[in-house]
């Protein structure tokens, strides 16, 4: 069944549903009636409401619209994760408050976020950090830097497995 609730942050001149949708309302004699607005995709595929109030207009992601309307939040958590993965899924059924560790974390386990050198921007390559797990020393981390062309700050973060974790297994077998 489809739920509707008020926006407070817009004077109650906008509604956003349950399932995902925001619309214009007007007040009627004993309804409130109102029409659904467009919604436009950003570039990083989450859909945005485009919200305009006096003459002032404001885009905002659909997905928090619905989180903040029908979930409590009560630790305060700063993000909303799509449980299934699916950005064009803004049912209330299919968002919960995150963290952004676990947001990521989820986004990683799910195969929705590149990893290793599928990563945008990644430098390395899989053998490279083998090689540099393999050939670091205490003394060697600005050796292997140059070699490289990354920080010693990134040789660190390899070692103590800050990054490139997902390696452990390969190495292991």
């Amino acid at each position: 069944m489809e739920i509707w609730k008020s926006l407070e942050e817009f004077n109650g001149f906008y509604e956003v549903s349950n399932y995902g949708q925001v619309k214009r309302v007007k007040a009627g004699p004993a309804t409130r009636i109102g029409r659904l607005i467009k919604m436009e995709v950003d570039r990083d595929g989450y859909y945005i409401a485009n919200i305009c109030i006096y003459n002032k207009r404001y885009k905002k992601k659909l997905h928090r619209l619905v989180a903040k309307a029908f979930l409590k939040n009560p630790l305060n958590l700063p993000e909303v994760n799509h449980k299934n993965g699916d950005k064009s899924d803004n049912s209330e059924s299919n968002l919960e408050w995150s963290t952004n560790k676990d947001n990521v974390k989820h986004a990683c386990d799910n195969g929705l976020r590149a990893l290793g050198e599928n990563a945008p921007g990644a430098k390395l390559k899989e053998k490279d950090v083998l090689y540099i797990r393999k050939e670091y020393s205490p003394g060697k981390a600005k050796e292997l830097a140059l070699i490289f062309g990354v920080s010693k700050t990134q040789i660190f973060r390899i070692m103590r497995r800050k990054c490139w974790k997902e390696l452990e297994q390969n190495e292991t077998s």
